[in-house]
């Protein structure tokens, strides 16, 4: 069954019902019930959890939401459905990554809609973190020769991989514990094995279908799926075994420079191939049907999915950069925030709150809660940027300089040499 959906992935619970009735007497509330799991149930995180939901209503269910929330009201997971039935009972697999989630009791809402009353059943987690360990530090440099994969262990290089031809940039994924490069025209999509570096998978064009070149990649917010857009107007997911999960297809003479996914959404900067403007489109993962679309000045960096359900992108406009946010529940998309003069050039994520950013005039911090910036330190200079919350430390990358700096004070810990000049890096983490 396929209903309108978009919004974050989450997973739900059961017990109170609070029911809220409109004006007119005559109608009843939708029926809210979670058949499972059990209230207090507890999960080690990150989990996939299988929730039992029935609702009914006398009239027709207009939507349904499930959100998951923390005691200070950080909103940690949250979908919506427009199913436009009278009756649904129905497991959802809801997974939780765990991404910036501390142990404890979480809140679960679980809301529906006739249009006129609604009612709400909530709920508790036990969500029990696994404490994150650094397991390796990757570091993709480009020199004279073809691009390579270095370890850095105790200030050393260590060669890891080769890679045969040009690449235009690198994407790791702790969840399957992969690099995958993204190629220049004419060469395969690979991904690898952390521990061995033995290849995991190769996406070619005869087995692929598209007859021109990758246009952008990137994992999903949850990292399970590598998604490919081509030059041929059409999108890919991937799993960790190279086997085709999703496919999007794009308006004609559109291809996508830039891809963030998030929840059930993937929001990708698209470029027209024959006047060369730019448009940010908004897709529905469980549809494949695109619910946004609008014209924009600039180039998408990057972006992430914040705790309400919103997406925040930086866009590059000429010489500037500006913060943007996306209302993936009511398609808005709204100037947010003017970043210092100067480009952004790569983005890492601090916590539920705060990107660090890799700018031209050094290293900038973004409060999305109190929508301000400022500089972290502007004496150095970095091109690449990561971010390591065991140990509180940012790892920055300029040409062949590679430093570690301590996030409570802005000192520089370590800085080391690269023979060759450093394009990515690439944190790895395990739990």
């Amino acid at each position: 069954m396929k209903w309108k959906s978009h919004g974050i992935s989450l997973c739900l619970l059961a017990s109170t019902v609070l029911i809220s009735c409109s004006k007119h007497k005559d109608e009843q509330a939708p029926v809210v019930i979670i058949h499972g799991p059990g209230n207090l149930s507890s999960y080690q995180l990150p989990a996939s959890i299988p929730v039992d939901v029935e609702i009914r209503d006398d009239q027709s269910i207009e939507e349904f939401s499930i959100s998951i929330y923390n005691s200070q009201g950080e909103t940690a997971f949250r979908e919506i459905w427009q199913p436009g039935q009278k009756e649904i009972r129905e497991t959802f697999s809801c997974a939780v990554n765990g991404l910036y989630l501390s142990s404890g009791t979480y809140t679960l809402k679980v809301s529906a809609s006739d249009g006129v009353n609604s009612s709400s059943a909530y709920g508790q987690l036990q969500l029990i973190e696994i404490p994150k360990a650094l397991e390796a530090i990757h570091v993709l440099c480009y020199g004279q020769s073809n691009p390579e994969i270095f370890r850095l262990d105790n200030g050393t290089f260590i060669f890891e991989k080769s890679i045969p031809h040009a690449i235009k940039s690198a994407y790791i994924s702790n969840a399957s514990h992969q690099i995958a490069v993204h190629p220049v025209s004419g060469f395969p999509v690979q991904a690898f094995h952390t521990s061995t570096f033995g290849d995991a998978f190769q996406l070619l064009y005869q087995n692929i279908g598209a007859t021109e070149y990758f246009q952008s990649m990137n994992y999903s917010g949850e990292e399970t799926a590598l998604w490919v857009a081509f030059g041929n107007q059409q999108m890919r997911a991937y799993n960790g075994e190279g086997n085709i999960e999703n496919t999007i297809s794009q308006p004609a003479n559109r291809v996508t420079k830039k891809m963030i996914a998030g929840g059930r959404t993937l929001l990708c900067d698209e470029e027209n191939t024959s006047n060369g403007n730019h448009y940010l489109s908004a897709y529905n993962l469980n549809t494949g049907l695109t619910f946004f679309s609008t014209s924009i000045s600039g180039e998408v960096m990057d972006g992430r999915l914040c705790t309400n359900g919103k997406f925040i992108l930086f866009i590059n406009e000429n010489t500037t950069s500006a913060v943007y946010e996306f209302d993936p529940d009511q398609s808005i998309l709204s100037l947010k925030h003017n970043l210092a003069s100067g480009r952004v050039l790569e983005l890492t994520a601090i916590d539920f709150d705060l990107s660090c950013l890799a700018h031209e005039n050094g290293i900038l911090l973004y409060s999305y809660q109190n929508n301000i910036s400022g500089f972290f330190n502007n004496s150095i200079q970095i091109q690449h940027i990561a971010f390591d919350p065991v140990n509180e430390e940012i790892h920055t990358g300029n040409n062949k300089s590679y430093s570690v700096i301590d996030y409570t004070n802005g000192a520089i810990l370590q800085q080391y040499t690269c023979s060759d000049t450093i394009r990515k890096i690439l944190l790895e983490f395990n739990k």
